[in-house]
């Protein structure tokens, strides 16, 4: 599986429109670790341990900035993009865990 994170994601529509929103290559990255997951879900025991640390950090990443999202920037201009951006990042880590 050669293809590249981008392509990947365009494959998948709703994981395609979440990158073209968020512009966020962490999340980028998480995605398309997730769907080489379900495409293959083998994963070679050698390469596990890493890629379960990968997608801890970067669960750690999204929690945080769910709680950014609901708690520092909450006041700031734009609260339906901030509101938003929590409905994303929140399932994301979510899902990643």
């Amino acid at each position: 599986m050669s293809e590249s994170t981008l392509e990947l994601i365009s494959k998948v529509t709703e994981f395609n429109d979440l990158h073209e929103y968020m512009q966020d290559e962490q999340l980028d990255k998480a995605l398309a670790m997730i769907v080489k997951l379900i495409m293959n879900p083998d994963v070679p025991s050698a390469k596990a341990p890493m890629i379960i640390i990968e997608l801890q950090a970067l669960s750690a990443k999204f929690a945080v900035l769910a709680s950014y999202y609901t708690t520092i920037a909450k006041d700031k201009t734009g609260t339906k993009i901030i509101i938003r951006k929590i409905f994303i990042i929140l399932p994301t880590k979510l899902l990643i865990d």
